[in-house]
C-alpha cells in the first residue's frame, strides 16, 4: 500500500535542530519495514528529512501566526497534487492538525482517510463560546475537527477515555474508533549499564540519580518535583535531580531552585539528541513523570520510552491510560500537585534496589510484549486493508 502521511507541528525552538514528532517519524519507517510506501508531507522545519527513512516533503512554512496556516495549506495543497502525478494514494493518514487538505486528498483520490489523536481534542472546546467575545481560531479549529471526524474512514484515539469523550459530544460511533497506546521503540530504547551511561555523559557514577525526559508545557507538575526534593534529600544527601528536554525549564525552573537552596541538587540538561536520550533515562535510579491536575487524560509517550529502558517510573494516576500502565507492575502511582506523597515514592524505591531492579524489568518486558511502535504500525496496517477493502 501507499501511504500519505500528514502532520503539522510547527515549533520555532526546533528550527534549526533536529526533533519533532518522533511518533509519526517512526510510524513512518515501521510501515516501510513492513513492505508499505509512505510519503510523508512534513512543514519546512528543523530536519524531518533527518528523522525517517521514507520520502519527506518538506512543505514552506512561514513564522506569521495568521498568514503561517493560510500558506501552510496552498502548499500543502500544491505539493499533494505533485506527489499525485507520479504515484496513487492508497491510504490517507493524518495526525491530528487543523487542515481539510487530508480530506480533500481522500476523497480526490478515493482513497480511506484515517485520522490519529494523541491527546483529548475537548479539552481546549470546553472554553468555547459563542458570541461577541468568541475566540474565532478556537471556532474554527472546532468545525474543521467536527466536518474531519464526521467524513473520516477510521479514527485512532490514544486511549479508552478520549473514545469515550468522541462517542459522548461527537457522536462517533464505537466501531469507527479504535484504540492505539504510543508504545516505543523498543530497538533505540533498550536497558543500558547505568555507570557506563552516567559516565558517558559526564555524571558521577556513585550519586544517585532522580530523573525527567520531556520538553517543558504547563501539564508538566514541575513545582512538585522541586517541592519533593528536600524531603528525598533529608534521607539520600547524595541524590541528584536530572532534568532533561527541551524548552523553558532554565527560566521556570532555576529561579524557585536558587530559592531553595537546591541548586547543587539540579541537573538542567536542556535539549539532547533524541537517539542519545536513552543514555540519560538509564543513567536514572528513578524516572518521574508527574502532572497538574488539568493534566486529564492525556497520555506521556516518554512514560513509554522509560519502562522499554528498564527503568521504574513515579507517575500520577490519569483515567484510563492509568489502567494500560497499571498492568505492567513497573510504576507508582502517587496523587497530582502531592510533593510529599512523590517525595515517598521516591525514597521508597531508592531504599529498595532490588524493588528498583524488579519494576524496571517488569516494564522493559511489558512494553516489548505489548507496546512497541512495530506493533502500532501493524495494528494500522491491519486497520487500512480492512477500510480500504
Amino acid at each position: 500500500m501507499i501511504f500519505f502521511l500528514y502532520y503539522f507541528w510547527y515549533d520555532k525552538r526546533f528550527k534549526k535542530v533536529v526533533g519533532g514528532p518522533m511518533k509519526v517519524f517512526e510510524l513512518a519507517n515501521n510501515l516501510k519495514a513492513l513492505g508499505h510506501k509512505v510519503f510523508l508531507f512534513a512543514p519546512k522545519m528543523g530536519y524531518p528529512d533527518k528523522q525517517t527513512s521514507v520520502k519527506v516533503i518538506q512543505v514552506p512554512v512561514l513564522n506569521i501566526p495568521i498568514l503561517r496556516l493560510i500558506m501552510y495549506e496552498f502548499m500543502l495543497f500544491f505539493c499533494s497534487l505533485y506527489i499525485l502525478l507520479k504515484n496513487r494514494c492508497d491510504i490517507v493518514y493524518v495526525r491530528t492538525m487543523n487542515s481539510f487538505i487530508p480530506l480533500f486528498i481522500s476523497i480526490f483520490t478515493s482513497s480511506p482517510l484515517i485520522i490519529e489523536i494523541n491527546d483529548n481534542p475537548y479539552r481546549d472546546y470546553g472554553q468555547l463560546k459563542i458570541g461577541p467575545n468568541s475566540n474565532l481560531k478556537l471556532l474554527i479549529n472546532r468545525l474543521i475537527d467536527k466536518i474531519n471526524f464526521r467524513f473520516c474512514n477510521k479514527i485512532c484515539a490514544v486511549s479508552d477515555k478520549v473514545k469515550q469523550e468522541m462517542q459522548k459530544i461527537d457522536k462517533i460511533s464505537a466501531d469507527k474508533i479504535a484504540v492505539i497506546q504510543s508504545g516505543a521503540n523498543t530497538d533505540l530504547f533498550i536497558p543500558m549499564d547505568k555507570n557506563k551511561c552516567r559516565l558517558n555523559i559526564g555524571l558521577h557514577p556513585d550519586k544517585r540519580y532522580v530523573g525527567f525526559v520531556g520538553n517543558y508545557t504547563k501539564s508538566y507538575d514541575h513545582d512538585s518535583i522541586i517541592d519533593s526534593a528536600p524531603i528525598v534529600i533529608e534521607q539520600f544527601p547524595d541524590v541528584r535531580f536530572l532534568i532533561v528536554g527541551n524548552g523553558e525549564w532554565k527560566a521556570k525552573m532555576l529561579p524557585k531552585i536558587n530559592k531553595r537552596s537546591l541548586t547543587e541538587y539540579f541537573i538542567l540538561c536542556g535539549y539532547v539528541l533524541y537517539k542519545d536520550v536513552p543514555k540519560y533515562i538509564c543513567s536514572m535510579d528513578v524516572c518521574l513523570s508527574p502532572f497538574t491536575k488539568s493534566w486529564g487524560d492525556s497520555q506521556s509517550v516518554k512514560i513509554f520510552d522509560c519502562l522499554s529502558c528498564g527503568r521504574p517510573v513515579v507517575t500520577n494516576r490519569f483515567g484510563s491510560t492509568a489502567d494500560y500502565l497499571e498492568e505492567g507492575n513497573c510504576i507508582i502511582f502517587v496523587p497530582p500537585e502531592d510533593p510529599q506523597r512523590l517525595a515517598a515514592a521516591i525514597i521508597k524505591l531508592l531504599s529498595n534496589p532490588k524493588k528498583m531492579e524488579k519494576m524496571g524489568s517488569n516494564g522493559r518486558k511489558f512494553i516489548v510484549e505489548r507496546y512497541r511502535r512495530k506493533f502500532v504500525a501493524e495494528k494500522v496496517v491491519e486497520i487500512a486493508k480492512k477500510i480500504g477493502g
